[in-house]
Formats: C-alpha cells, structure tokens, sequence
C-alpha cells in the first residue's frame, strides 16, 4: 500500500521475510514518542546489510490485545523520523519489524504517510504490531513472518516467529 505500482506481497520473495535479524532495543526511551536517527545509531551497532531490523521498544506491553487498534494506542505509539528511516535504508535492512502502531506519527496528515513510501520504494518491507519482542534477551535472533502468497494483495497479517539460538 502507498504506491500504486509498488510490488504486491506476492512478488515478494519469501526471503525477504526471513533471515537473521538484529533487535535493537528501545525500550529506555520510553518518555518520548519520537525514534531518531541518534536512537538507532545508539541501538544499531550490530546492523548488518541484508538483516532484519527488528525495534523494540516494549511498547505492546502497555496495551492488552483488543486495546491495540484504540485511539490512545494509535496516538500515543512511537514513531520514526524521516531521519531514522533513511538510517534504516542506508544501512541496508531488508525489512524493519516495530512492536508499535506506525513508523508515521498520528494522526497521519494530509501527506500520507511518507516514511512508508521510502521503505516500500527501496523494497523494504514493514510489520506493524509485532509483540513480544521485549522477551527477547538477545541482540540477534532468527527471524521468521511469512504471508500467504494471494496475489494482488499490498498488505496481510503474518505469523512472526523470533528463534533465539
């Protein structure tokens, strides 16, 4: 979604939704919505091209499950800068996981949702809502979200599994 010729989920290779991923841990911003380029550079040192960027920011723990599409959820969820997404694509992720709302700050404007656009048109794809990347203890896991293969379809739920070795 967001680009009208942008790749569909099933012109996506399966691969693009599993490898090794890097979490980088957020969780100590917790007063403040905003995630800078500075807070990935922080988190980030284990970037490498072609990981997954999993950000976890313990975000979903605020919330119970049926609370996660709420009004407060969306409004008060963490979001990128412009900045720290470009960070995403410079250092050659190929696909980013968040345990928040949106990389776009709510209420989305009139402008869409631009962060979005720059990841899709580098083909990077995105997981919103992840969960429980907080009980994760490791800064590298093996990652896995694969959707089904309709065609036509620009978004779908996946079943994301994190394998700590």
């Amino acid at each position: 979604h967001n680009i009208c010729d942008g790749k569909k989920v099933d012109e996506m290779p399966p691969s693009s939704f599993v490898g090794d991923a890097v979490v980088l841990d957020l969780a100590h911003r917790v007063t403040k919505r905003e995630i800078t380029e500075e807070d990935l550079e922080r988190a980030g040192s284990e970037v490498k091209a072609d990981d997954i960027a999993l950000l976890k920011t313990k975000y979903d723990e605020r919330f119970r499950p049926e609370e996660m599409q709420s009004q407060k959820y969306q409004a008060e969820s963490p979001y990128l800068t412009t900045e720290a997404t470009i960070w995403l694509i410079r250092h050659k992720v190929k696909l980013v996981g968040i345990d928040f709302w949106s990389i776009e700050k709510y209420p989305i404007g009139p402008e869409g949702e631009p962060k979005h656009v720059l990841l899709f048109r580098n083909d990077i794809p995105l997981l919103h809502i992840l969960t429980n990347l907080g009980r994760l203890s490791r800064t590298r896991v093996f990652f896995i979200a694969l959707p089904l293969p309709i065609a036509g379809v620009d978004s779908m739920p996946v079943r994301a599994v994190a394998i700590e070795q």
